[in-house]
């Protein structure tokens, strides 16, 4: 692949093991692009809650959730949900093994809930909220869940999970925004969210246990909506689509933000998701060529 070597924006000093860490990552360890089929209307969502296991959600042609999952080594078939019609590309979260939380935007442009416990799946359910956007999900520690949505008035809305009931919605007053926000956690509650804002570009802020951060500008010439994800403390991986409808890569590591990489190969037309399994492991989805999804991974085991 065609990654460039990695420049840092702030000027910190990295040392020798840093260094050579990051030309490994840069080097040629992503897999080829591989189309994994789907008839796709939006971008699709994945998530890890295993080695070696990964759940895709995606919105199809005729509204419904449809459902793919790599495990032991192949991809199953495609699966409908063939309850309810939805608006938006979905979003997933997973607490703990053989968990899956799904979030969409349906009836009401409101936030719409199902589970699975391991054994069923439970009854969709609605959570409220006036979205203007596809919600984002995350869980940083068991039976908690943060869910971020862009609302009507362009503002970013949060609502949590706490494990014994579902926070009210609520607003953040700073900033108006023009994408679906995602968000990824590297630890016990630690948030990162990334949205669209000012000037196209990427615009992030973190909850570090006791406060939030303000909002800053990452950069970027964005199409989409980011995708985020992290597999390790303070390690976090951001993809967008590009302006020239190429994947965008930017990562946090050794404390500061690298530039932004651009994947030379393909054409999407969708935001991005990412997983991750384990260290050292990432696998992107998007939607591509013939509206199905296209996946590629990174490996450094």
């Amino acid at each position: 692949m065609n990654y460039c070597n990695p420049t840092w924006n702030n000027g910190g000093q990295l040392s020798s093991t840093d260094i050579q860490g990051a030309k490994q990552f840069y080097g040629n360890i992503w897999s080829e692009w591989e189309s994994i089929g789907g008839e796709l209307a939006e971008a699709p969502a994945a998530v890890s809650w295993g080695q070696n296991r990964i759940d895709i959600f995606a919105l199809g042609k005729n509204k419904h959730l449809w459902h793919k999952i790599w495990a032991e080594d192949g991809w199953s078939d495609w699966m409908e949900d063939p309850i309810g019609e939805f608006s938006s590309a979905p979003t997933v979260a997973s607490w703990g093994d053989n968990r899956l939380d799904v979030f969409i935007r349906g009836a009401g442009d409101q936030v719409w809930h199902k589970a699975w416990n391991g054994s069923e799946w439970s009854g969709w359910e609605s959570l409220g909220g006036e979205l203007a956007s596809a919600p984002a999900a995350v869980s940083s520690e068991p039976n908690r869940i943060d869910i971020f949505a862009l609302g009507k008035n362009k503002r970013l809305w949060h609502e949590v999970w706490d494990g014994s009931g579902w926070s009210d919605w609520m607003e953040d007053p700073i900033g108006e925004f023009s994408s679906a926000p995602t968000v990824a956690s590297w630890g016990a509650n630690r948030l990162d969210v990334f949205i669209r804002g000012d000037g196209d570009q990427v615009w992030h802020k973190a909850w570090g246990g006791s406060e939030w951060s303000g909002w800053e500008s990452l950069g970027g010439e964005l199409a989409s909506a980011p995708a985020a994800v992290s597999w390790s403390p303070n390690r976090i991986d951001v993809f967008v689509q590009g302006k020239n409808n190429r994947l965008w890569h930017k990562l946090w590591a050794v404390d500061q933000w690298s530039a932004w990489m651009e994947d030379s190969v393909g054409e999407f037309s969708s935001a991005p998701a990412v997983a991750s399994w384990g260290l050292n492991r990432l696998d992107v989805f998007i939607r591509g060529a013939g509206e199905q999804s296209w996946h590629k991974a990174w490996d450094d085991s």
